[in-house]
């Protein structure tokens, strides 16, 4: 009986343990794009689920993507004020040779160690030239395991998508 216990947790540990991730990309422009740009992430807007906001979510997804983009230039810049291409002026986006513009669709945040429920995310990912013609594009959503041992929040279910879609916009 105890073996069989046993055996139920470690197969269960299996099948429950880890994140899933979709992706959907947009590439208008089959090229990858040049390594070494200048490169402005803006801010988006604060993640919510419901009536609840999840301050400082948007910051921390676009330091997230800043992380990400440090792989393939070394001038990568996250802005205050942008959250929209709108946002720039013609004289400011002149200053940059790629402008990241994200958006959180979703963020949901639960407590999964207790509940079972796992966290969710949903972004959206812009990359525009300076003349704001749209480059590459993606929808990337995450959610993290049901069963976790300790707390997760949605944060940590945005560094593989993203390091997934970078990857393919320089280097594939």
């Amino acid at each position: 009986m105890k073996k069989n216990i046993f055996l139920f947790i470690i197969a269960l540990s299996f099948v429950s343990c880890t994140s899933t991730y979709k992706y959907d990309f947009n590439n208008p422009s089959n090229e990858t794009l040049e390594k070494n740009k200048e490169i402005a992430v803006s801010v988006s807007a604060d993640g919510s689920y419901g009536s609840d906001i999840y301050n400082g979510s948007g910051r921390t997804l676009s330091n997230t993507i800043r992380q990400q983009l440090k792989k393939y230039s070394s001038n990568v810049v996250v802005l205050k004020n942008n959250e929209t291409l709108n946002d720039f002026t013609d004289e400011e986006i002149k200053n940059y040779d790629y402008i990241v513009i994200s958006e959180i669709l979703h963020w949901e945040d639960r407590a999964t160690a207790w509940s079972g429920i796992p966290d969710k995310i949903e972004v959206s990912i812009e990359i525009y030239d300076s003349k704001r013609n749209l480059l590459k594009s993606a929808i990337l959503s995450g959610k993290s395991a049901s069963m976790t041992l300790g707390s997760t929040d949605p944060s940590e279910l945005l560094e593989e998508p993203l390091s997934t879609f970078f990857k393919s916009v320089f280097e594939e």
